[in-house]
């Protein structure tokens, strides 16, 4: 069921924000064949989205959802891990997250990865009881937008340079962001596999969210 980053990468589009005591990796293996109480998520959406109205519409595994449709979230609630998959963070730094985590998750550690491979976006941040210890933005055009905190040992080969970028294009970095993007979500997040044409990734364990559709 294990990639490397550059397999997952092709196509990679991700919207991942998690609570839980330390990685969601080690927290999602913890989980694998669980079901999300539809109940208790529905809290966590509360927090998540205070004041949104949402309309539960049915479940699926995490790897299918890391990009939900447009207008949906899909989340769980889940014992010692809280996991939401939702696109409206993707155009922001991922530090804009930072009141977010410190309202639903203090006392815990919070990882977001957003990646959009349409424009080769790539956002990654980690927050230990509400502060933000990495966050990373980065775009082939732009190169780097936020690089906050010390950067982790999965990325350091990709910015000494052993992962370059393929001679066509340009790119302001010494790397895709979607390779990193890849590492960085096998490291943190567990999730493993061949990317479908579809967006979807698969191989990781069943996690099974609850979909909501909001507004």
């Amino acid at each position: 069921m294990s990639t490397s980053g550059q397999g997952v990468a092709m196509g990679l589009k991700s919207a991942l924000l998690s609570f839980s005591r330390g990685t969601p990796r080690e927290a999602m293996r913890a989980r694998e064949r669980s079901v999300a109480d539809p109940d208790r998520t529905g809290e966590l959406l509360a927090e998540v989205f205070p004041g949104r109205r949402l309309t539960e519409v049915g479940k699926a595994d995490v790897d299918a959802v890391i990009w939900p449709p447009e207008g949906m979230v899909f989340a769980g609630r889940f014992p010692g891990l809280d996991l939401v998959c939702c696109r409206e963070w993707i155009e922001d730094p991922p530090t804009e997250l930072t009141d977010l985590v410190r309202r639903v998750g203090a006392g815990r550690s919070a990882t977001a990865h957003l990646t959009h491979s349409t424009v080769d976006l790539l956002a990654f941040a980690r927050w230990e009881d509400g502060v933000p210890r990495r966050a990373l933005s980065v775009n082939p055009d732009d190169g780097i937008v936020q690089d906050l905190g010390e950067r982790l040992p999965v990325e350091l080969p990709y910015w000494e340079g052993r992962h370059p970028v393929e001679a066509s294009g340009t790119c302001a970095l010494p790397f895709s962001p979607l390779e990193l993007g890849g590492a960085l979500l096998e490291r943190y997040f567990g999730v493993e596999g061949d990317h479908n044409p579809d967006g979807r990734l698969v191989g990781s364990g069943e996690v099974i969210l609850t979909g909501f559709r909001f507004w």
